[in-house]
């Protein structure tokens, strides 16, 4: 590709702003995430970035025109479930200075904010669906210490891109390494099927604490 994702980025707000004079309905995060949905499926490395932009920009106008009506939506609807309740007088030149009044400022930040806390229960999500991953690989590579598995995992960083078989494979090796510096027995697996030992020493502090903990010299 002949641009980057942030040129497309800056280049979809600013049309969906008109160069600024408008607000932006829809939320940053929401842009950022079609793109990354988009450019592997419509990019090529000879496209250049108009030509890229003329192609997804209708899908950004029509998700840009939703969240806007969507805010509209709730106005509408609290007005009519609230006759009662003095509003404030509308600002149609905030300090924005983009048309925006204050209850559809505060009505899209609370949007925004609903969306936050729901990206985050489904990274959440995500992240404990890897975890239960994780002790189920280890459990398969023949790690039956489920205690020991548990706490490893709660020692290490997970996300929601973590790579389960790599991770398994590292966790492995160390637990081989424990083992053989503690004299264990034969039950203790001791090759991780497709893996190399390019993080040999990942888990070296770790390994140090443990040997510490145990009473184990080098």
């Amino acid at each position: 590709m002949k641009f980057t994702k942030e040129q497309v980025f800056e280049h979809i707000k600013s049309l969906l702003t008109n160069n600024g004079k408008t607000h932006l309905s829809m939320s940053e995060r929401s842009i950022n995430e079609q793109l990354d949905t988009l450019m592997p499926l419509v990019a090529n490395e000879e496209m250049e970035l108009t030509d890229f932009v003329d192609k997804v920009k209708s899908s950004f106008i029509t998700m840009n025109n939703n969240a806007k009506n969507d805010v509209t939506t709730f106005v509408n609807d609290w007005k009519k479930n609230h006759p009662d309740v003095t509003q404030p007088p509308v600002q149609e030149n905030n300090n924005s200075g983009n048309g925006e009044s204050e209850t559809e400022k505060k009505l899209r930040e609370r949007l925004e904010a609903l969306e936050k806390e729901s990206e985050n229960k489904k990274r959440n999500a995500t992240i404990n669906e890897k975890r239960g991953e994780l002790l189920a690989k280890l459990k398969e590579k023949g790690i039956k210490n489920k205690e020991w598995c548990e706490g490893m995992i709660n020692e290490i960083a997970i996300d929601e891109n973590l790579d389960v078989e790599a991770k398994a494979n590292s966790i492995l090796l160390l637990y081989n390494k424990l083992s053989s510096s503690s004299g264990g027995g034969g039950a203790t697996p001791r090759n991780a099927s497709g893996g190399n030992n390019n993080n040999q020493h990942e888990f070296d502090d770790i390994i140090a604490a443990r040997k510490q903990k145990l009473g184990i010299s080098d």
